[in-house]
């Protein structure tokens, strides 16, 4: 990011004429190109910026330093990198070597690279003399339109077989210990990355209202958020929801009710009475049962 600004303002400077001072050539190339690197880089940072309202922690973090990068970015090239233009040039006027500036070319050499008109580099000299003049010809046009309008349609038509979603061990390191889970996700379960419903500022003691708005059980609402994703899971291929929700207020309330196992959870002796499939480290008094 940034580099572009930087060919272009060292550029702007050597289309300068070299008979007006060094400092006026700097000035000039500023008025001429300063405009448009600056609303590039406007446009970036308020891109950047307007990403950073995503909810997602990671593309907020990453928006707010890509625009403050870019920020900063641009000062520094509009006050630091144009000195080292001025101390650039100064070199190469006085004919020192670019990577080794202590030693320095001789004075013909460097007369003859200065006198004269400046010559193009290599690939100035293809745009001027190979490239414009191909795109000329009215054939290579027509060439050129066609190809890119065809290209546009193309990619209209292949836009609807786009799938939704972004594959999650792509944004993770290779070393990382979450590929080989996701690997046995995707190759024992088949059903997609998992989706999560989460429900804030819930009240779960079993009187509230917001339990039965969630749960799935029996007495719970027809139109809870658990049933509700249970509905939606019997049509996968328009909701991407293979399976109901795993809940675990469902396990919670069965647990707390005393009919789940026929079991009031209590021994006559008022001691704990665990359920059927939980491990007893304790042996049962005949006299008392559940």
């Amino acid at each position: 990011v940034g580099v572009d600004n930087m060919c272009i303002l060292v550029h702007a400077v050597k289309r300068q004429p070299d008979g007006i001072v060094l400092e006026e050539r700097i000035s000039n190339a500023l008025v001429e190109v300063g405009p448009s690197i600056t609303l590039a880089s406007l446009a970036e940072v308020l891109a950047f910026s307007v990403s950073a309202i995503n909810p997602m922690p990671a593309t907020r973090a990453f928006s707010m330093f890509a625009a403050m990068a870019v920020l900063l970015d641009f000062v520094l090239q509009v006050t630091a990198f144009v000195a080292l233009i001025v101390y650039d040039f100064r070199r190469a006027e006085d004919g020192r070597i670019d990577c080794v500036p202590c030693a320095r070319l001789k004075s013909s050499t460097v007369a003859g690279d200065n006198g004269g008109h400046q010559r193009l580099h290599f690939v100035a000299r293809y745009m001027k003399d190979v490239h414009g003049p191909i795109l000329g010809y009215r054939p290579v046009k027509f060439i050129v339109i066609a190809v890119f309008v065809g290209l546009a349609f193309a990619s209209i038509a292949m836009s609807t077989r786009l799938q939704p979603g972004l594959e999650q061990k792509i944004v993770l390191p290779r070393d990382s210990y979450l590929q080989g889970y996701f690997d046995d996700l995707e190759k024992y379960m088949k059903v997609g990355p998992p989706l999560y419903f989460v429900v804030k500022n819930f009240n779960y003691s079993s009187a509230s209202e917001n339990t039965n708005q969630i749960c799935s059980i029996n007495q719970c609402n027809s139109n809870s958020l658990l049933n509700e994703i249970a509905r939606q899971s019997l049509s996968p291929e328009t909701s991407y929801i293979a399976k109901p929700a795993a809940s675990w207020l469902d396990d919670f309330l069965i647990w707390m009710s005393p009919e789940a196992f026929g079991c009031c959870r209590k021994f006559v002796n008022g001691n704990y009475c665990p359920p059927d499939d939980q491990v007893q480290n304790f042996s049962l008094n005949p006299l008392y049962g559940c």
